[in-house]
């Protein structure tokens, strides 16, 4: 990375690494973290910072299909907009794709970083016991 500029960093919440220190996640690593932060932290979970969060697990039992993925993609870029304001949803290449039988979502967002020429994507399959 010497190189490079970095233009982002987080500290990585898994602490998997080895050492006593914390990991560092830097560039689409750290925005990808602060996405699935938002994203898996509910509504009311945190103390003096309820409205911090999202509402996806009231999505998780609901019946699956296109109607409500476009909620549910409208209600991420909404809240992504609201807390990382930096990350800017391409709402036309990302998609969300519903499996009843597993109670899960399978989550594809592309984005672009505001200010900059940095696109991402970020991936994930949110479960119901993970809510």
């Amino acid at each position: 990375m010497a190189n490079s500029t970095v233009l982002f960093s987080d500290i990585n919440p898994e602490f998997r690494n080895k050492s006593a220190k914390p990991e560092l996640l830097f560039g689409e690593d750290s925005v990808n973290n602060s996405i699935r932060n938002i994203l898996m932290i509910s509504q009311n979970e945190r103390f003096m910072f309820s409205e911090f969060g999202s509402k996806i697990q009231d999505y998780i039992f609901q019946p699956m299909g296109p109607g409500i993925e476009l909620r549910l993609l409208n209600h991420i870029i909404k809240i992504i907009n609201r807390w990382d304001p930096r990350v800017i949803i391409d709402e036309s290449r990302s998609s969300i794709t519903g499996y009843p039988n597993k109670n899960s979502w399978e989550i594809m967002l592309v984005y672009s970083i505001a200010n900059t020429s940095l696109i991402g994507i970020y991936q994930d399959i949110i479960k119901s016991r993970e809510l």
